[in-house]
């Protein structure tokens, strides 16, 4: 079985929180234990952007960091997905690109496994509101 988690960012170049760290600490075990593991995610580092690399096990690729509107960075997640072709695609937290993966999912009959403690995550445009509103504040 093929597993892939789909994340902003990876721990590894001190970006993120605990959802972060949670996710990678999971890939690797997941990695141990003989499944195929991917990892998805943002690099602040330019010479990985669009690199694939392995570590502890776990395949990860570098996508480029969002552009001001993170929703409209979603197609690099997707087609990312569509070349590792993940049996299951977990996410251990919410973004713009939750919408993509559930998506991709339910167009390929993947499974998702989404992890999220937010309460005003389900709601309808939740994160073009949050992003606006941060902008409107800038």
């Amino acid at each position: 079985m093929k597993f892939c988690f789909v994340m902003p960012y990876h721990i590894a170049q001190n970006r993120g929180g605990g959802a972060e760290v949670q996710a990678w600490y999971l890939a690797q075990a997941l990695s141990a234990r003989g499944f195929d593991i991917y990892y998805i995610c943002q690099s602040v580092i330019p010479q990985k952007v669009n690199q694939v690399e392995k570590m502890n096990g776990v395949t990860i690729f570098w996508l480029k960091t969002a552009g001001r509107f993170e929703w409209m960075d979603r197609k690099k997640y997707y087609r990312s997905l569509e070349k590792i072709k993940p049996d299951f695609v977990i996410q251990r937290m919410s973004s713009s690109v939750t919408d993509t993966i559930g998506k991709y999912c339910e167009k390929k009959n993947r499974h998702f496994i989404w992890i999220c403690c937010g309460d005003a995550i389900p709601r309808k445009w939740h994160f073009v509101k949050k992003q606006l509103e941060i902008y409107r504040q800038k």
